[in-house]
């Protein structure tokens, strides 16, 4: 579950821990590194994320007061440890974080902010603030509705998608959270989303644009 994209990564944790269980356990989240230090004798993890693969996200919906764009680039790797660039954008602000993780626990070892062009230290909790943004949690999961199999896009590409939705509690609401993935992206969410029965997108998160190694560096440095 490392690779799982982090649109939906606060959802399906508080979903795994209420009353019902999803089909798969909750991946880590950046709330489990207690502290910024380094993990002891790291080993080296097999990692198929390259230098210059990045996802753009976009994250809408009536529980934000705009919609957001969030970015994730690999901007350094070893065989112990990723270095993630985060881009949060909307129309009014940018914030711009790197993130230094360990490869086997997902540990937070550092962050940094970049404020034009120049890194500055920054803490966990910036990081926890930024990645909060762009999540929704309800309060319960009552349990998995259904499955079903399509078609999506993530820019021009049309893929092969499996959806599955899961029935949850906000507050005294009922809503209905679904799951898009394609085997396109192994450990990666498609899209996320929760809504109400009578219309009401409460949360919605897609995937709209990704690349990998030197065509991430291609398309990113044309644009």
């Amino acid at each position: 579950m490392r690779h799982r994209a982090l649109i939906v990564m606060a959802v399906l944790a508080a979903c795994s821990c209420s009353r019902g269980t999803l089909s798969e356990p909750a991946p880590r989240s950046a709330a489990a590194a207690k502290t910024a230090k380094p993990a002891k004798k790291a080993k080296a993890v097999h990692d198929d994320r390259k230098v210059g693969d990045y996802w753009v996200h976009k994250i809408s919906g009536s529980f934000a007061d705009r919609a957001m764009v969030l970015t994730e680039k690999v901007i350094e790797k070893t065989d112990t440890d990723i270095v993630l660039e985060y881009t949060l954008e909307d129309d009014e602000s940018t914030t711009k974080l790197l993130v230094r993780q360990a490869l086997e626990t997902d540990e937070v070892l550092d962050v940094r902010r970049v404020v034009e062009g120049a890194e500055e230290a920054a803490t966990l909790a910036d990081y926890e603030a930024l990645m909060a943004k762009t999540a929704f949690v309800p309060d319960s999961n009552e349990g998995f509705l259904d499955r079903s199999v399509g078609t999506c896009l993530v820019g021009p590409s049309e893929l092969d998608c499996e959806t599955k939705s899961y029935r949850v509690m906000i507050g005294d609401r009922e809503a209905k959270l679904d799951v898009t993935e394609s085997k396109k992206y192994p450990g990666r969410d498609i899209a996320g989303e929760i809504s109400t029965d009578d219309g009401d997108v409460i949360y919605r998160a897609e995937l709209l644009e990704t690349g990998q190694g030197q065509e991430a560096k291609d398309s990113v440095a044309a644009k």
